[in-house]
């Protein structure tokens, strides 16, 4: 994740990576190059960091994770 300032113009740009796990009815070329996709995985990041902006956990790796396998 990187995110890139420009304070003359007073914003900042969030870039970041990810990979696509399960596709579900999806073909994985289609999400990769959907617009709207990304901007729908963009704003769930911001979410997660703007409710962690004020307890400290930015930037912290999250110990609490869980995982579930699938049947």
């Amino acid at each position: 994740m990187s995110i890139k300032e420009s304070p003359e113009l007073d914003i900042a740009t969030l870039g970041f990576t990810y990979n696509i796990q399960d596709p579900a009815n999806f073909e994985e070329d289609d999400l990769i190059n959907d617009t709207e996709f990304k901007d729908y995985l963009g704003a769930i990041l911001q979410h997660i960091m703007e409710a962690n902006l004020g307890k400290g956990t930015i930037g912290k790796s999250n110990t609490n994770t869980h995982t579930k396998s699938s049947n």
